[in-house]
């Protein structure tokens, strides 16, 4: 059995015509004719049934069918990553990602993706999240480190594979009271003023605080919004309130700031690696590679 044989054979099942599916595969219909013979006798039964006037699959054809297709796809798509990973590669790959985690795992896999590959422009940008989502939709990022609560809403568009789960938790000044004897329960800080990151920007993670909220009994008084992580967290140095943060905001804490995590699985979220389906930059399955993720079987 050849994959030229499945192919052919595959041209047949589509158009259920010989001569259509000869000129196809640009190749005489008695050489098609006589390929498809000799896989039926190889494989011992009958593939198709065919007369003077038509032509149809037999019920073995019809399970053969299916898997040949996925066989030959699977094999094609094999075909391209090596090539791929053959060509050297060059071009430019955009990568965006949210404040605090640019910081922590990205570098170390972008320094290795262009050790691998040097001929590779290699763009990164850290923005919020209304500016990040749009633009890896629109296609000004071709890969995104975000999470998973701004994504999940968009999975006819989006693909994404999570990478770690960060822990959600109160983030105010050393010197807070609370703060030194590492208070976790919600409700006690409800005297506090609160920094929320900004609904409009980042609506999601918005109602995800609010949740947290309100399964442990906290009414928070915000007094103000904020963009970004770093600028809540420089509002929170400056003595303006405390918030609830992921912990990747620690990135901005330096030794001004204490971060004490919330208890539960729901102040878990996760950090995903996300990109558009219709995303047609070669560089794209060859980045996600180094974090694991095959892209074509997703």
């Amino acid at each position: 059995m050849t994959v030229q044989q499945l192919r052919y054979f595959l041209a047949v099942a589509q158009y259920l015509h010989f001569g259509e599916a000869a000129r196809a595969c640009y190749v005489s219909q008695p050489s098609l004719s006589h390929s498809i013979a000799e896989l039926e006798s190889e494989l011992n039964f009958k593939l198709l049934y065919r007369d003077n006037r038509s032509v149809e699959l037999s019920p073995a054809g019809k399970v053969f069918f299916a898997d040949a297709q996925e066989i030959v796809k699977l094999l094609d798509q094999a075909v391209e990553r090596a090539r791929r990973a053959d060509s050297g590669y060059s071009g430019t790959l955009n990568i965006g990602a949210l404040g605090g985690l640019a910081a922590q795992k990205l570098p170390a896999y972008i320094a290795r993706f262009k050790k691998k590959y040097p001929n590779i422009d290699v763009n990164l940008t850290q923005t919020n999240m209304k500016t990040l989502n749009m633009n890896l939709l629109t296609g000004a990022l071709d890969v995104a480190m975000t999470r998973k609560l701004d994504v999940i809403h968009r999975s006819d568009e989006i693909d994404w594979h999570t990478l770690y789960q960060d822990r959600f938790g109160i983030v105010a000044r050393a010197d807070h009271p609370l703060a030194a004897r590492g208070e976790t329960e919600l409700e006690k800080w409800s005297g506090e003023s609160f920094i929320f990151l900004d609904r409009g920007v980042t609506p999601h993670t918005y109602n995800y605080t609010m949740g947290l909220c309100t399964t442990r009994g906290l009414v928070p008084n915000i007094t103000r919004t904020a963009p970004t992580l770093e600028i809540v967290c420089t509002l929170i140095k400056s003595g303006m309130g405390v918030a609830i943060l992921p912990e990747c905001a620690k990135a901005y804490a330096f030794d001004i700031l204490e971060f004490i995590p919330l208890d539960g699985d729901d102040a878990l979220s996760d950090v995903v690696l996300a990109w558009r389906r219709r995303n047609v930059n070669p560089i794209v399955p060859v980045f996600l590679q180094e974090f694991g993720i095959d892209m074509f079987f997703h």
